[in-house]
Protein backbone atom coordinates (compact mmCIF):
# COMPACT_ATOMS: atom_id res chain seq x y z
CA UNK A 1 0.00 0.00 0.00
CA UNK A 2 2.91 2.38 0.71
CA UNK A 3 4.17 1.83 -2.83
CA UNK A 4 0.76 2.64 -4.32
CA UNK A 5 0.42 5.78 -2.20
CA UNK A 6 3.95 6.87 -3.12
CA UNK A 7 3.32 6.42 -6.84
CA UNK A 8 -0.07 8.13 -6.63
CA UNK A 9 1.52 10.99 -4.69
CA UNK A 10 4.19 11.40 -7.37
CA UNK A 11 1.48 11.47 -10.04
CA UNK A 12 -0.50 14.05 -8.10
CA UNK A 13 2.60 16.20 -7.68
CA UNK A 14 3.24 16.02 -11.43
CA UNK A 15 -0.35 17.14 -12.00
CA UNK A 16 0.19 20.21 -9.83
CA UNK A 17 -1.62 18.91 -6.76
CA UNK A 18 1.08 19.18 -4.08
CA UNK A 19 -1.31 19.10 -1.10
CA UNK A 20 -2.81 15.81 -2.29
CA UNK A 21 0.65 14.47 -3.04
CA UNK A 22 1.92 15.29 0.45
CA UNK A 23 -1.17 13.67 1.98
CA UNK A 24 -0.40 10.47 0.05
CA UNK A 25 3.24 10.63 1.10
CA UNK A 26 2.25 11.10 4.76
CA UNK A 27 -0.08 8.09 4.61
CA UNK A 28 2.62 6.01 2.91
CA UNK A 29 5.17 7.01 5.54
CA UNK A 30 2.76 6.05 8.31
CA UNK A 31 2.34 2.61 6.73
CA UNK A 32 6.00 1.98 5.92
CA UNK A 33 8.39 4.66 7.18
CA UNK A 34 11.42 2.93 5.63
CA UNK A 35 10.05 2.36 2.11
CA UNK A 36 13.09 3.25 0.02
CA UNK A 37 11.44 5.01 -2.91
CA UNK A 38 9.22 6.99 -0.57
CA UNK A 39 12.30 8.21 1.30
CA UNK A 40 13.93 9.31 -1.96
CA UNK A 41 10.71 11.04 -3.01
CA UNK A 42 10.43 12.82 0.33
CA UNK A 43 14.07 13.90 0.06
CA UNK A 44 13.28 15.34 -3.37
CA UNK A 45 10.27 17.18 -2.00
CA UNK A 46 12.35 18.73 0.77
CA UNK A 47 15.19 19.46 -1.64
CA UNK A 48 12.86 21.35 -3.98
CA UNK A 49 11.65 23.34 -0.96
CA UNK A 50 15.34 24.08 -0.24
CA UNK A 51 15.07 22.42 3.16
CA UNK A 52 18.54 20.91 2.95
CA UNK A 53 18.59 19.41 6.45
CA UNK A 54 15.28 17.56 6.01
CA UNK A 55 16.33 16.35 2.55
CA UNK A 56 19.57 15.05 4.01
CA UNK A 57 17.73 13.29 6.83
CA UNK A 58 15.55 11.42 4.32
CA UNK A 59 18.60 10.56 2.20
CA UNK A 60 20.39 9.28 5.30
CA UNK A 61 17.47 6.95 6.02
CA UNK A 62 17.39 5.80 2.39
CA UNK A 63 21.16 5.25 2.40
CA UNK A 64 20.80 2.75 5.26
CA UNK A 65 18.85 0.43 2.96
CA UNK A 66 20.54 -2.48 1.22
CA UNK A 67 19.64 -1.18 -2.26
CA UNK A 68 22.06 1.50 -3.43
CA UNK A 69 20.15 3.71 -5.86
CA UNK A 70 21.96 6.23 -8.06
CA UNK A 71 19.39 8.83 -7.02
CA UNK A 72 20.55 8.62 -3.42
CA UNK A 73 24.11 9.53 -4.43
CA UNK A 74 22.67 12.17 -6.78
CA UNK A 75 20.60 13.66 -3.96
CA UNK A 76 23.65 13.93 -1.73
CA UNK A 77 25.53 15.48 -4.65
CA UNK A 78 22.84 18.12 -5.08
CA UNK A 79 23.04 18.97 -1.40
CA UNK A 80 26.83 19.30 -1.63
CA UNK A 81 26.48 21.44 -4.76
CA UNK A 82 24.04 23.86 -3.18
CA UNK A 83 26.16 24.05 -0.05
CA UNK A 84 29.15 25.08 -2.19
CA UNK A 85 31.06 21.82 -1.67
CA UNK A 86 31.80 21.21 -5.35
CA UNK A 87 34.54 18.57 -4.99
CA UNK A 88 32.27 16.53 -2.72
CA UNK A 89 29.43 17.00 -5.21
CA UNK A 90 31.60 15.69 -8.05
CA UNK A 91 32.45 12.60 -5.99
CA UNK A 92 28.75 11.96 -5.26
CA UNK A 93 27.83 12.42 -8.93
CA UNK A 94 30.66 10.01 -9.83
CA UNK A 95 29.01 7.44 -7.58
CA UNK A 96 25.59 8.10 -9.12
CA UNK A 97 27.06 7.54 -12.59
CA UNK A 98 28.73 4.30 -11.48
CA UNK A 99 25.53 3.03 -9.84
CA UNK A 100 23.58 4.00 -12.94
CA UNK A 101 25.93 1.93 -15.10
CA UNK A 102 25.47 -1.00 -12.73
CA UNK A 103 21.67 -0.88 -12.80
CA UNK A 104 21.27 0.14 -16.45
CA UNK A 105 19.48 3.43 -15.75
CA UNK A 106 20.08 6.61 -17.74
CA UNK A 107 23.03 8.61 -16.31
CA UNK A 108 22.39 11.82 -18.29
CA UNK A 109 21.08 13.80 -15.32
CA UNK A 110 24.12 12.81 -13.26
CA UNK A 111 26.53 13.86 -16.01
CA UNK A 112 24.76 17.21 -16.32
CA UNK A 113 24.93 17.83 -12.58
CA UNK A 114 28.56 16.79 -12.43
CA UNK A 115 29.28 19.17 -15.31
CA UNK A 116 27.79 22.06 -13.35
CA UNK A 117 29.89 21.09 -10.31
CA UNK A 118 33.01 21.02 -12.50
CA UNK A 119 32.14 24.48 -13.81
CA UNK A 120 31.87 25.83 -10.27
CA UNK A 121 35.20 24.28 -9.29
CA UNK A 122 36.89 25.62 -12.46
CA UNK A 123 37.55 22.31 -14.23
CA UNK A 124 36.62 23.37 -17.79
CA UNK A 125 37.72 20.24 -19.57
CA UNK A 126 35.78 17.96 -17.25
CA UNK A 127 32.69 20.18 -17.46
CA UNK A 128 32.79 20.22 -21.25
CA UNK A 129 33.25 16.43 -21.33
CA UNK A 130 30.23 15.90 -19.07
CA UNK A 131 28.01 18.21 -21.13
CA UNK A 132 29.22 16.47 -24.31
CA UNK A 133 28.41 13.08 -22.76
CA UNK A 134 24.83 14.22 -22.24
CA UNK A 135 24.53 15.55 -25.78
CA UNK A 136 25.94 12.31 -27.19
CA UNK A 137 23.14 10.27 -25.62
CA UNK A 138 20.13 10.15 -27.95
CA UNK A 139 18.04 8.73 -25.10
CA UNK A 140 18.79 11.62 -22.70
CA UNK A 141 15.63 13.37 -21.50
CA UNK A 142 14.83 16.51 -23.50
CA UNK A 143 15.20 18.84 -20.49
CA UNK A 144 18.60 17.41 -19.67
CA UNK A 145 19.80 17.68 -23.28
CA UNK A 146 18.53 21.26 -23.47
CA UNK A 147 20.33 22.25 -20.25
CA UNK A 148 23.58 20.62 -21.45
CA UNK A 149 23.24 22.33 -24.81
CA UNK A 150 22.67 25.69 -23.17
CA UNK A 151 25.63 25.19 -20.85
CA UNK A 152 27.94 24.54 -23.80
CA UNK A 153 26.48 26.82 -26.47
CA UNK A 154 25.90 30.09 -24.65
CA UNK A 155 29.64 30.53 -24.13
CA UNK A 156 29.19 32.07 -20.70
CA UNK A 157 29.36 28.91 -18.65
CA UNK A 158 32.33 27.09 -20.14
CA UNK A 159 34.30 28.90 -22.82
CA UNK A 160 34.71 32.67 -22.45
CA UNK A 161 35.26 35.50 -20.00
CA UNK A 162 36.92 35.49 -16.60
CA UNK A 163 34.84 33.42 -14.15
CA UNK A 164 34.80 29.66 -13.44
CA UNK A 165 35.93 27.63 -16.48
CA UNK A 166 36.81 30.86 -18.23
CA UNK A 167 33.14 31.79 -18.26
CA UNK A 168 31.96 35.28 -17.49
CA UNK A 169 31.78 36.13 -13.84
CA UNK A 170 28.72 34.41 -12.48
CA UNK A 171 25.62 36.40 -13.25
CA UNK A 172 22.04 35.94 -12.21
CA UNK A 173 21.36 34.37 -15.62
CA UNK A 174 24.21 31.91 -15.18
CA UNK A 175 23.07 30.96 -11.72
CA UNK A 176 19.52 30.53 -12.96
CA UNK A 177 20.72 28.29 -15.81
CA UNK A 178 22.50 26.03 -13.35
CA UNK A 179 19.59 26.10 -10.94
CA UNK A 180 17.06 25.32 -13.69
CA UNK A 181 19.19 22.48 -15.01
CA UNK A 182 19.52 20.85 -11.63
CA UNK A 183 15.98 21.53 -10.41
CA UNK A 184 14.11 20.48 -13.56
CA UNK A 185 16.02 17.22 -13.60
CA UNK A 186 15.95 16.78 -9.84
CA UNK A 187 15.64 13.73 -7.69
CA UNK A 188 11.87 13.73 -7.97
CA UNK A 189 12.06 12.84 -11.65
CA UNK A 190 14.68 10.12 -11.40
CA UNK A 191 14.01 7.91 -8.40
CA UNK A 192 13.50 4.57 -10.09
Amino acid sequence: MARLLTERGKARAALGRPADARADFARAEALNPEYLRLLVTLAADRYLARDWDAAEAYLDRADLQDEPLPTIAYGYGLLDYYRGRYAAAVARFDRAIALSAADGSDPSTYYLARGYAHVESGDCAAAAADFAAVLARPDAPAQVRAAAGEATSDGRRVTSGGGPCGGAAQTTDDEQTADDGLQTTGVATADE
